[in-house]
């Protein structure tokens, strides 16, 4: 704000572009995508590449390696100065008068390898600005060899540079919204949207996989910093209908069961838990398997006990019903500290129709989580 208050407002391109009128040019736009994802790809693969299969196999000292990465620019700048620099200057350039196609095909493997020197060997640099720069330059390849085998359907040279810009650094970066702003406000038009739209797609899409910043999650779904936001949304769109089998029968106890004929109960069935009910459908408490065997140790006290007696407690808020959300259950499961709930069909006294347990609450999250990831 306060050197822009200094030196005035501008925008880093002067670029006059025509508004965006001949759909017969989406065509063309369509086989720049295609282009800009091949260039994509081929630019991250060399990137981390000479990383990992060049400057960390070097066995020399650290400090060494950028200045072999400095050697190996130097090379490239004496064959092809234009290599030096941020580059948008050239792009500048390639919007007006226009370079030669020669050095222009150049500068594409140039500035992939010159970038990939710097920084793959440890020296300091970004990747965003070589990103658009190299978008750019094959946006304006581009647009040169349509205006001479295809004038017909060719763009002008300096929609294709802008257009190569955005899209590609949509398709490296995973960025296709950012790179529509960054490009139009960098240029000082907006008027190239809908084919910025269209490449930005194709190449988001075509290079899926393949992502210039490596730390980058793939999806909100996988960020620490939405974690919270996703466990919540996720949970309050599952409901427990989705998790019980509302068929299912639901063994239960009397609260004055002999404790005998609880073991005979517990050890035919196959429920980890039982609810304990009472004549008039009230729940008193769970009985788990567990407890039982606790009991069993004290075989003394068999012909004194009854269900009652064993019974694990449950509050009156103990339960849930159908239609709510995994969220809501969650926050029972804690605050009573419970591994099983009964679910019934309505408020009680209505009837049981089936036990839900913290693990199912689980097991439902995380298939929704791979749902959303796209896993197998």
């Amino acid at each position: 704000m306060v050197v822009a208050s200094l030196t005035g407002w501008s925008s880093v391109f002067t670029a006059h572009v025509d508004p965006f009128a001949r759909p017969q040019e989406l065509i063309s736009y369509f086989v720049l995508g295609v282009v800009l994802s091949v260039i994509g790809v081929i630019w991250v693969k060399v990137f981390y590449g000479m990383r990992d299969g060049f400057f960390a196999r070097l066995n020399v000292p650290a400090p060494v390696k950028p200045a072999i990465g400095g050697l190996l620019i130097a090379c490239l700048a004496l064959n092809l100065p234009q290599v030096l620099g941020g580059g948008y200057g050239w792009l500048q350039m390639a919007m007006g008068p226009g370079l030669p196609l020669a050095i222009l095909l150049a500068l594409i493997p140039a500035k992939i390898l010159a970038t990939s020197f710097t920084i793959s060997s440890g020296g300091s640099g970004g990747v965003f600005a070589p990103s658009l720069v190299i978008g750019g330059l094959t946006g304006a390849v581009f647009a040169e060899l349509l205006a001479r085998f295809a004038p017909f359907m060719a763009p002008s040279a300096t929609a294709c540079i802008l257009v190569g810009m955005g899209g590609f650094f949509a398709g490296v970066a995973k960025a296709p919204i950012a790179s529509l702003i960054m490009v139009a406000e960098m240029s000082g038009s907006y008027s190239l949207l809908v084919p910025m739209m269209l490449v930005s797609s194709i190449t988001f899409v075509l290079t899926r996989g393949v992502n210039i910043y490596e730390a980058q999650v793939p999806g909100r779904v996988d960020s620490p910093a939405h974690l919270g936001d996703f466990q919540i949304d996720i949970l309050e769109r599952l409901s427990v209908k989705e998790l019980i089998d509302e068929h299912q029968d639901v063994a239960t106890l009397s609260p004055g069961m002999p404790f005998r004929q609880v073991m005979d109960v517990v050890f035919t069935g196959t429920q980890d838990h039982y609810p304990v009910v009472d004549a008039e459908g009230a729940v008193h408490g769970l009985l788990s398997v567990n407890d039982v065997r606790r009991v069993m140790a004290t075989p003394e006290v068999w012909d004194l006990l009854v269900a009652g007696d064993i019974e694990v407690d449950t509050p009156s808020v103990g339960f849930v019903t159908p239609e709510e959300d995994l969220h809501t259950v969650i926050r029972r499961f804690t605050a009573l500290r419970l591994e099983v709930l009964p679910v019934f069909s309505d408020t009680p006294p209505a009837p049981i129709i089936g036990l839900l347990r913290y693990q199912d609450v689980m097991e439902a999250y995380d298939n929704e989580i791979h749902r959303l990831r796209g896993d197998e």
